[in-house]
């Protein structure tokens, strides 16, 4: 039986930020750059949004189902190849009333059948009462999660799990003391994770 690969939904397999901002972009008519949407500051200082503005515009989105959201590059192949030397199940933060929106996200873009499961887990701006990430990976018996927040690989990486941060961008920076098992700076380096499971 294979291991088990956990890979975080949102600027991993979905180019979410993306998708964001330049929904946001639009709406408000303005220029805006790419930041940590996950990060209260961003919305307050380049979208000028109070937090509960900002959530009630991200919770509109969501419920339209990400407009014109797209996989990150390379995704599909990279996710291909992996389902031949892992299971794979997407670990991610957004709420289960979105189960419905990432689903046929994942279906329209011929990502579910190499996806064996989705689990939801504790999202860090609803207090939803659902498990870590940590402790989803845990309890399937993932060999790692790959995931693009720092916070939720410090999470993995203080469990003594492997944390594979994905991604190289400015903000993606980890705490003191804490490092990422590895980092895969894009899809094209899925090789990298596939010699986890040799």
């Amino acid at each position: 039986m294979p291991e088990r690969l956990a890979i975080d939904c949102d600027d991993v397999i979905a180019n979410t930020t993306g998708a964001v901002v330049s929904h946001a972009r639009s709406v408000l008519a303005r220029d805006i750059p790419v930041g940590n949407i996950s990060c209260e500051r961003y919305w307050r200082n380049r979208m000028s949004m109070t937090k509960g503005i900002a959530l009630g515009f991200m919770k509109t989105f969501e419920m339209d189902g990400y407009p014109g959201i797209q996989p990150v590059e390379g995704v599909r192949v990279a996710l291909e190849e992996l389902s031949r030397s892992f299971e794979l199940h997407v670990v991610t933060a957004r709420m289960k009333y979105l189960r419905g929106v990432t689903e046929d996200f994942l279906r329209s873009h011929g990502l579910d059948s190499v996806i064996v499961e989705i689990h939801y887990s504790k999202n860090p701006f609803y207090p939803n009462g659902a498990p870590t990430k940590a402790d989803i990976c845990r309890d399937i018996g993932a060999r790692a999660l790959i995931d693009d927040s720092p916070r939720e690989i410090a999470g993995m990486v203080s469990n003594e799990q492997a944390g594979i941060l994905f991604g190289d961008n400015p903000w993606q920076v980890m705490p003191r003391g804490i490092d990422a098992t590895a980092q895969l700076h894009a899809w094209d380096q899925y090789q990298t994770i596939e010699d986890l499971a040799a």
